[in-house]
């Protein structure tokens, strides 16, 4: 499989990124997303969801002190091209049920103290056309939450095989590109390892 990408961190390029729309949320959550060629008639998706540990609520627990936060991913054709009334159904779902634990309270200290982000990425294949990437987070009635939903409208995923000569594929936004090392597959491409950066912030050194 043949990948071709482009990872910029430039803060200029961000009004030409897809800004995931939420409600106000209680915690950090961004939503990013990137596409790339795959091949027969697919294009690959990637979905990057980033949490803000230090957003989170801890709960003493016997590890130590522990925070939990399921969240639900779905792929659907954009909705702005659904019949009105209608909603398009998923034609990818995948949960993941993010698990965060520190050992003490000094752990847990320096972690909201210094600020901390978790991103996963989940990868899928998609025919290419339009799409809406959407994450849910249910409801608690332990912390009285509500269900929460973020959302990226109006993907377009390109056919990159019907590109003739060269291509580039999503800008994706990093916080982080270096040399990848043995063992690590989760962010690679090309031999690099491009760490995804869905908050769309950039620190100034």
């Amino acid at each position: 499989m043949l990948v071709r990408f482009a990872a910029v961190a430039l803060v200029l390029l961000l009004a030409l990124v897809p800004r995931a729309e939420a409600q106000s949320l209680p915690f950090q959550l961004d939503l990013d997303t990137g596409s790339f060629l795959y091949g027969n008639g697919q294009s690959l998706l990637e979905v990057y969801v980033s949490v803000g540990v230090h957003t989170l609520e801890f709960e003493s627990s016997e590890e130590g002190y522990e925070a939990s936060l399921p969240v639900t991913l779905m792929v659907a054709p954009a909705s702005s091209s659904a019949p009105e009334g209608t909603s398009p159904e998923a034609v990818f779902e995948q949960t993941l049920d993010l698990r965060f634990v520190l050992p003490d309270s000094f752990a847990l200290g320096r972690v909201m103290e210094m600020g901390r982000e978790y991103v996963e990425q989940v990868r899928t294949t998609v025919p290419p056309g339009e799409y809406d990437v959407i994450a849910v987070v249910p409801g608690d009635a332990n912390s009285g939450r509500s269900e929460l939903e973020l959302r990226v409208n109006d993907i377009a995923i390109p056919d990159y095989e019907a590109v003739e000569g060269a291509a580039v594929s999503s800008i994706q936004l990093a916080s982080a590109i270096g040399r990848a090392t043995e063992g690590a597959d989760e962010f690679v491409k090309s031999g690099l390892e491009i760490q995804p950066n869905p908050t769309q912030v950039f620190e100034m050194d």
